[in-house]
């Protein structure tokens, strides 16, 4: 089956249509760069993460999409962070700013298919004006956090190891919306 798996993921990704998200103005798009040495699985395009981070933005319900940077990532775990604007209201809370963690395809051997999600961080503020994150990561599954109880409890702030919440929190400024 493993060797199959890089077979099965490039079919995958070919196949993931362009979803109607816009770029926001000076974007760039690098892709991922790996050692000379390197001679493992090749990782997903620059392309191909955008479009996998659209649609589980999409599939979660997030609207008027804005991308706005992407973070390449190999230790830890090789991935594309993808970070977007727009919008999504769950519960009491309206979030406006995203981080798309999306699997490069490097580890395939080990199970994670390029183009799967890691996980979706997203920032906005509740009914009362507080800043508050969903994490979809979560040790028991997805968990909504004031950002009070994350500087509260030094185990919750995990949720900033990948995903930077100066970036989230100035995601709107820099830009803007869809």
């Amino acid at each position: 089956m493993k060797p199959l798996l890089p077979l099965i993921a490039s079919f995958v990704v070919a196949g993931c249509a362009s979803v109607g998200a816009e770029l926001a103005p000076g974007f760039e798009l690098s892709e991922a760069v790996y050692g000379e040495r390197y001679s493992g699985p090749r990782p997903i395009s620059a392309k191909q993460a955008l479009r996998w981070a659209v649609h589980f933005l999409e599939r979660r319900g997030v609207r008027d999409i804005r991308l706005c940077r992407l973070n390449w990532y190999q230790a830890g775990v090789g991935g594309a962070m993808v970070y977007a604007t727009g919008m999504w209201k769950t519960g009491d809370v309206s979030y406006d700013s995203f981080a798309e963690f999306i699997h490069d395809g490097t580890e395939v051997n080990y199970g994670h298919i390029g183009g799967t999600e890691v996980f979706m961080v997203a920032r906005g503020v509740d009914r009362e004006g507080k800043e508050t994150y969903y994490d979809s990561g979560g040790p028991d599954g997805p968990q909504i956090l004031r950002y009070e109880e994350i500087v509260a409890d030094p185990t919750l702030d995990l949720i900033f190891e990948y995903a930077s919440r100066e970036v989230l929190t100035g995601l709107r400024a820099q830009c803007g919306t869809h």
